[in-house]
């Protein structure tokens, strides 16, 4: 007489298995923490950070985060349809493409890393501080040309605007080639085109909060310091 053997389904570890089997899907998890991590650690002391973080001492720091993130995202879809587009190509003209952007990109990171300064963070940031003293200038010339608009309310919507626009505009240059979305070329070129822009995308927003937060805390800090 054949013995019917009924899993123990109290126990803790078939509870577990089970769930594991019917919701939730290791390999998927794994795309959408790795694109993360990736995307996270490739940004943080990078260009953008710096900008974003300049941007949020004199700004509202939640503009400053709209208009990057607006960038960022535009940008990690751009860069992960590229990825895609690996799938679709045929083989042969995908591994030259691939070839010749890992020579190219693999000398360039080299060539930085060889002739990098000990003070490379230190002249980025001064770099990028100029650029956005340019622009601000820029926008406050506008400003002052703009005395035939009426109402606070209109010069507010202006101004939150051009926020936006700078943190976006300056957000968008500087990720274009960046590390950030070659990562997520390759990404999107071996898992799932969706899963990784949603971990990209998630990488992106948390560094880009740090760095208003930062950067806010930083204006905080000198105008108690100076009493301004």
């Amino acid at each position: 007489m054949a013995v019917v053997k009924f899993p123990n389904i109290t126990s803790a570890g078939y509870i577990t298995e089970t769930i594991q089997q019917k919701y939730i899907n290791v390999n998927d998890f794994n795309v959408y923490i790795s694109s993360f991590i990736i995307i996270f650690l490739s940004e943080i002391g990078d260009k953008t950070f710096f900008i974003n973080a300049i941007l949020a001492m004199k700004n509202s720091k939640i503009f400053v985060f709209i208009g990057a993130m607006f960038s960022l995202a535009f940008m990690t879809i751009i860069g992960a349809l590229f990825g895609y587009a690996t799938k679709i190509i045929p083989t042969i003209y995908t591994l030259v493409v691939s070839t010749v952007l890992f020579l190219i990109f693999g000398f360039r990171m080299v060539y930085e890393a060889y002739y990098m300064d000990s003070d490379e963070s230190i002249n980025e940031y001064t770099n990028v501080q100029h650029q956005i003293k340019k622009n601000s200038i820029k926008n406050e010339t506008y400003s002052l040309e703009s005395g035939s608009f009426k109402g606070t309310k209109k010069l507010m919507k202006i101004n939150v605007f051009s926020v936006i626009l700078q943190s976006a505009s300056l957000t968008f240059f500087a990720e274009w080639g960046d590390r950030s979305q070659i990562a997520t070329v390759l990404l999107a070129a071996s898992h799932n085109v969706y899963k990784v822009i949603i971990g990209a995308i998630c990488g992106h927003a948390i560094s880009t909060f740090l760095a208003v937060i930062a950067g806010s805390l930083i204006a905080k800090k000198l105008s108690i310091r100076f009493g301004n």
